[in-house]
């Protein structure tokens, strides 16, 4: 230390410490200063009521709000070709780079493999047909009813066929009647011929008339069941059409706004027609829409689309009432074939019911005891020889014609009839199988990959060989058409709600400062995101340009969701929020009042008030009356440098409104301990 210094006490340093002090928050100051003028450009930086605050006026300007993205550039028609049915590559016909024209060959499937699905599908269709046809013919077939006691039944129906004709089965049972009563013919007519050329068979002919009357009801009822469901078929395609017929007819009705709605009549204004209040009649509705027509078109094409359910209802019931009548037709078939086959056995002689063998006769004595079937049962149970001779006629028994009795060697074959619900299954199998058949010819006829459009190859992911699925999202053939570009992005809930289709957009790609514009062409409902925050696709499509982008480059977009010019405008700074409210601190004749206001665009530097100012209030953006903390009352760990001489606590904001955080946000630093 020299002489010259002076002796540096301890309240001398807190003196030389403020004095810095002072001088470091003055030129903070001047840099706030600055700032605020250099944001608000348009605004004059005033100093209110004895410069006790610092305002801006509101004033006319313009002003844009906008959303920011990041998305890619991609081409604006691009198509990834790829097979619609599945297959094995057979050829692919081009390469990257290679420029194809709409409808040129890209590649092509092996045919083999498509042709064997459609004959699979042909045959699975003529199994169905089959099972219908047999399923018929089984409800009109002697075998489908419950085996009879006669041994002529049991021999007819072991040979018999499903057969679905009446002929057939009248047939059918008139060899049934025949053969019951061949031995009893051969027998009376080796003791009276003439009975046996006069006298049918016993039961026979009546019974027989009654089953073929039932069998031709059978069929009349199938006919009528199949009938019935292609009705309720055709009309379940009728109620198809008219739906979709309804809801276009309706849709210029719906779609329909208060644009759309009959003009008022202007007060007094009288029509020639109507009276006075009555509107005119080019007024009824807005030019190009006539809702009263669209109204009526509506209700015409809902009434028939009602109409039509209403047939379809009743087909099916119609349908349901059918099945019943076939069900009941086919019981009535069997309880008559039954009848008939008893009746056949009961006018059969003891002999003829035997077993059938080889023998000879017994002999018979005059004194008329019944004769009875010589030799043993024994033989191959298909014909014999034998004497019935009754009254006791003499003789060796001549060789006749037996037939097999309950106890022969073939057994009796029986089927149950098939009911209606199989035969409307069989129907609708068919349908299913006829549409497999379409569907597998229409493949066969997919197998050849063409390109959409017109442009330049970009990727081919598939070769021959490749197993390839329908529709698959990677094996392709990716084609770029020359119809310019898109951005595509995504942006969060709260910026989508604000945008639009139509809003124009400025465009940066990569490190090109060239700013492109475009418009929001498209907007997504569904978010895209896999966090919590919801994000949604926003497509930008680029305006023409010549040169050549580059797919999958990063792309900086700037929508423009709203803005104009000679709003009332004030600097955003000046505005508050406080939940949904927005305010703004006005100075009116020394006073500063909080005036509740609403806004329209809110850009970078100022915002749009569309209630709440007029043009010419001050605004407050700063009340220069709250002292600027220094570091002594500011959270920095310093301690005994001295007291500012403040009544305000350490660690408190300062009071009054200028001392809030913006948004209505509160709180100050830590306090010290």
């Amino acid at each position: 230390m020299t002489a010259d210094e002076p002796v540096r006490t301890p309240a001398s340093v807190r003196r030389a410490a403020k004095r810095r002090r002072k001088l470091v928050v003055s030129g903070v100051s001047a840099v706030v200063v600055v700032s605020l003028v250099g944001a608000g450009a348009a605004f004059a930086a005033n100093r209110g009521s004895a410069g006790t605050y610092r305002t801006a006026t509101a004033t006319t300007g313009e002003v844009t709000q906008t959303v920011d993205a990041v998305g890619t550039v991609a081409s604006a028609a691009r198509a990834d070709a790829a097979f619609s049915v599945a297959g094995t590559v057979a050829t692919v016909a081009v390469g990257v780079g290679d420029s194809v024209s709409a409808g040129d060959v890209l590649a092509t499937l092996d045919l083999t493999e498509l042709e064997d699905a459609v004959e699979s599908a042909q045959e699975t269709l003529a199994r169905a047909q089959q099972a219908l046809e047999d399923d018929l013919a089984s409800q009109t077939s002697s075998s489908s009813t419950v085996a009879g006691p006669s041994a002529s039944a049991s021999s007819s129906t072991s040979t018999s066929t499903r057969t679905s004709g009446t002929s057939a089965s009248i047939a059918s049972i008139t060899s049934t009647s025949s053969a019951g009563t061949s031995g009893v013919s051969q027998a009376v007519a080796t003791t009276t011929p003439s009975a046996a050329a006069t006298s049918p068979s016993p039961g026979s002919a009546s019974p027989s008339a009654e089953v073929a009357q039932a069998l031709e009801a059978v069929e009349l009822a199938q006919q009528a069941l199949l009938d019935g469901y292609d009705a309720a078929t055709a009309a379940l395609e009728s109620s198809s059409t008219s739906v979709v017929g309804s809801q276009e007819a309706c849709a210029a009705f719906l779609a329909a706004t208060d644009d759309d709605l009959p003009s008022a009549p202007a007060e007094g204004e009288a029509d020639d027609d109507t009276g006075a209040g009555a509107p005119a009649q080019d007024e009824t509705s807005a030019p190009g829409v006539d809702l009263a027509a669209a109204l009526t078109t509506c209700q015409e094409a809902i009434t028939a689309a009602l109409g039509a359910q209403t047939d379809v209802d009743g087909a099916q019931h119609s349908l349901l009432d059918l099945a019943a009548q076939l069900d009941a037709a086919i019981q009535t078939a069997q309880e008559a074939l039954a009848a008939d086959q008893a009746g056949g056995s009961e006018g059969q002689t003891p002999g003829s019911s035997g077993d059938s063998g080889t023998g000879t006769g017994g002999s018979g004595t005059s004194g008329g005891s019944s004769g009875a079937p010589a030799g043993p049962s024994s033989g191959d149970g298909s014909s014999g020889s034998g004497a019935t001779g009754p009254g006791g006629a003499s003789g060796t028994g001549g060789s006749g014609s037996g037939t097999t009795g309950p106890t022969s060697g073939g057994s009796a074959t029986s089927q149950q009839a098939a009911s209606a619900q199989q035969v409307l299954a069989d129907r609708a199998a068919i349908d299913l199988a006829e549409a497999q058949v379409a569907i597998a010819q229409a493949d066969a006829q997919r197998s050849t990959l063409t390109s959409p459009i017109a442009g330049t190859v970009a990727q081919v992911a598939l070769a021959v060989g490749d197993q390839v699925e329908a529709s698959s999202t990677s094996a392709v053939v990716t084609v770029l058409g020359a119809d310019g570009y898109v951005v595509e992005t995504t942006v969060p809930l709260t910026a989508v709600v604000s945008l639009a289709v139509g809003q124009e957009t400025a465009v940066t790609v990569s490190d090109d400062p060239t700013v492109r514009t475009g418009t929001v062409s498209s907007i997504g409902v569904l978010s895209t995101s896999t966090s919590s925050t919801p994000e949604y696709p926003v497509t930008i499509a680029l305006d023409p340009q010549d040169e050549t982008l580059y797919e999958g480059s990063s792309a900086q977009a700037s929508i423009t969701v709203a803005g104009g010019t000679d709003v009332l405008v004030v600097p955003t700074s000046a505005v508050r929020a406080t939940g949904t409210a927005r305010t703004v601190a006005v100075l009116r004749d020394g006073t500063v009042t909080d005036v509740t206001v609403e806004v329209g665009a809110v850009g970078q530097e100022t915002t749009e008030i569309t209630s709440g100012l007029e043009a010419g209030d001050e605004v407050v953006l700063a009340d220069l009356t709250q002292e600027i903390v220094t570091d002594e009352e500011s959270s920095t760990g310093l301690t005994g440098l001295g007291d500012s001489g403040s009544t305000q606590q350490r660690g408190q904001m300062p009071s009054g409104g200028g001392g809030q955080f913006p948004a209505g946000g509160t709180g100050g630093p830590p306090s010290r301990g």
